[in-house]
């Protein structure tokens, strides 16, 4: 069989007008295409099938590529003790009551020579209450309030959750330097909001430094907006940045706590889990974060519960002489050696667990399917510990 014979029955077999020159080179490369051509795989099946797997795992890569990180938190309270989640509900009540006086100094006659710093906040710019998430979501999005300087000079009648702001215009100012590099960038923000309406502007040069203001979207997942140090948002985010410092708490947390008073949550314990999507690989791990006063059974359980989930069957090990022989044929594949030869000093150094001369194919195959166990293990996406009870995997 000549090699063009072999394409055209690849081609027949992949249904494609043309072999890809790529996939074409990979079967060469790993002498898929000389084993056809020298009668040893006279119908081609392990070459079609090689050739088949490649153009899976290039879709497999592709698809990775696009999202190369993500993780999830886990809720786990219908895993805990009765008395964990009682405890847990009642240290972040009580945070939250303590983190209404930080950064308080008392002074005489009950009253406070410095102010506690959330009260003080909120008493300053929301009107010395609590917002609703619509207000919330409202003032969060305002660019007045994450690029201008507060209070706005000739703006203290605008009112700071019931007006719409919009940035009218952007213009940059560039060098006379060959090529030009940016200046300072200036911003027109028109307000306008019941009985009212004004313009002002604001400056951003090279030296301006942004903020991250973390807070949590209306999905109630953690998010992230650009601010000014001395904007309201600005004074926003060092806030939070105190507090979960302080209690440690999730910064996006402590946002919504300042503006709404919703009681971050302290867990006895927290579980994600990511998952790394490389070009040639996958990876997944659970972490928890645990208290100290967690019973043990607890952490067993609701991990076996995200392992149970993630593996979807029993805990397998690969058997260590399985690797062994995956890390002898790797090492020497990626120094850019032949099968056959890396096959021969196999059965030398091992004679007890030798390959005979026309085993060339099932030794490929063994490497392989260990490669895929081990880089491309199987995993799958996990249901809320509520489906699992109710689905009695708990």
């Amino acid at each position: 069989m000549t090699q063009g014979e072999v394409k055209e029955r690849l081609r027949k077999y992949l249904r494609m007008k043309s072999v890809p020159p790529k996939l074409w080179r990979y079967l060469v490369y790993e002498r898929f295409v000389q084993t056809a051509i020298a009668g040893e795989d006279p119908k081609c099946r392990y070459l079609c099938r090689e050739a088949s797997a490649e153009l899976h795992r290039w879709s497999q890569r592709k698809r990775r590529s696009r999202a190369k990180t993500d993780s999830q938190s886990i809720d786990v309270g219908p895993l805990l003790d009765p008395r964990e989640a009682k405890r847990e509900e009642v240290l972040s009540h009580e945070l939250a009551r303590l983190a209404m006086h930080l950064g308080a100094v008392p002074g005489e006659d009950d009253k406070w020579l410095i102010p506690p710093e959330v009260p003080a906040f909120r008493e300053d710019f929301l009107g010395g209450t609590v917002l609703t998430d619509f207000q919330a979501w409202k003032l969060l999005r305002s660019p007045l309030l994450a690029l201008c300087e507060w209070p706005l000079p000739g703006g203290s009648d605008i009112p700071i959750t019931d007006h719409e702001a919009r940035i009218v215009s952007r213009q940059k100012e560039l060098d006379s330097a060959d090529p030009p590099s940016f200046v300072c960038e200036r911003i027109l923000i028109e307000i306008e909001w019941p009985g009212g309406h004004h313009e002002t502007s604001t400056t951003i040069d090279r030296s301006t430094e942004f903020l991250d203001l973390r807070y949590r979207g209306s999905r109630g997942r953690p998010d992230q907006l650009r601010v000014l140090p001395k904007s309201l948002l600005g004074r926003l985010h060092e806030l939070s940045c105190r507090l979960a410092e302080h209690y440690r708490w999730d910064t996006a947390s402590a946002t919504q706590f300042v503006l709404t008073g919703k009681v971050p949550a302290t867990p006895c314990l927290s579980a994600e889990v990511a998952s790394h999507f490389g070009s040639d690989h996958l990876q997944m791990r659970v972490n928890l974060s645990i208290q100290p006063w967690t019973s043990a059974r607890t952490v067993y359980r609701i991990y076996k519960h995200l392992q149970s989930q993630i593996l979807r069957q029993e805990n397998r090990h690969l058997r260590i002489d399985s690797l062994e022989f995956l890390d002898f044929v790797a090492e020497r594949r990626h120094a850019g050696l032949s099968w056959r030869p890396i096959m021969e000093q196999w059965n030398k150094v091992h004679p007890k667990e030798r390959y005979k001369a026309d085993d060339l194919r099932n030794f490929q195959r063994d490497f392989q399917e260990t490669s895929r166990l081990l880089l491309e293990p199987a995993y799958h996406p996990f249901s809320t510990p509520e489906r699992a009870k109710q689905e009695g995997d708990l």
